[in-house]
C-alpha cells in the first residue's frame, strides 16, 4: 500500500511537472481500470468462459516469469543510470512509436496481470473445495491482493503513457 501511494504521488508530480492533467487524477483512473478488470475476469471465471487449465497457467506463468526476470534485470541497471526502454512510464518516449510501442507493453503485461486473476479464483475454488484449514484464508487473500496491486500499478502506469501521450 504505501509503494502504491508513493508511486501514485510520484506519477502525479511527474504529469504535473509536464503540464499534463488526467479527469480525476491518476489514483482514481487505475482504480476504475483495477475494479473494472476485476469484475471482468470474475464474470468470465463464474461463467466457467475462462478457466485455469494446466495449459492456461502454463502459458501465464510463462509470460509472468518473463516479466518478473526484465523487472529484476532492469531495476538494478535503472540504479547504475541504464534505463531500459518502455518497461518504466519515465523510460519510454512521450511521443511517436516509442510511445505506441511503450502503450503496447503495458497493455500485454496488464492482460498477464488480469489472466492471472483467473489462477487465483482457480486456486482459491479448489482451497474451498478441498476444505482447506482455516489459516489458508490468509494466503488466498494475499495471493488476491498481489495479483490486484500488480493490475493497479500497471493501470496506473497506462493512465500516465496516454495522458503523456496527449500532449
Amino acid at each position: 500500500g504505501c509503494f502504491l501511494g508513493i508511486f501514485t504521488g510520484v506519477i502525479d508530480n511527474w504529469l504535473a511537472l509536464n503540464e499534463t492533467t488526467v479527469a480525476g487524477g491518476v489514483a482514481l483512473q487505475a482504480f476504475i481500470i483495477t475494479i473494472a478488470i476485476l469484475s471482468a475476469m470474475l464474470i468470465l471465471y463464474s461463467l466457467r468462459i475462462i478457466q485455469p487449465t494446466r495449459k492456461f497457467q502454463a502459458v501465464v506463468g510463462t509470460c509472468m516469469m518473463g516479466i518478473f526476470l526484465v523487472y529484476l534485470i532492469s531495476l538494478p541497471l535503472m540504479l547504475f543510470g541504464v534505463e531500459v526502454p518502455f518497461i518504466s512510464v519515465f523510460t519510454t518516449p512521450t511521443s511517436g512509436s516509442g510511445m505506441l510501442i511503450g502503450i503496447g507493453v503495458n497493455l500485454f503485461i496488464l492482460l498477464i496481470a488480469s489472466l492471472m486473476l483467473i489462477i487465483d479464483f482457480g486456486i482459491i475454488e479448489r482451497l474451498v473445495k478441498g476444505g482447506a484449514p482455516k489459516r489458508m484464508e490468509w494466503f488466498a487473500g494475499f495471493i488476491l491482493l498481489v495479483t490486484l496491486a500488480w493490475i493497479y500499478f500497471q493501470a496506473m502506469q497506462l493512465v500516465a503513457r496516454l495522458a503523456a501521450s496527449r500532449n
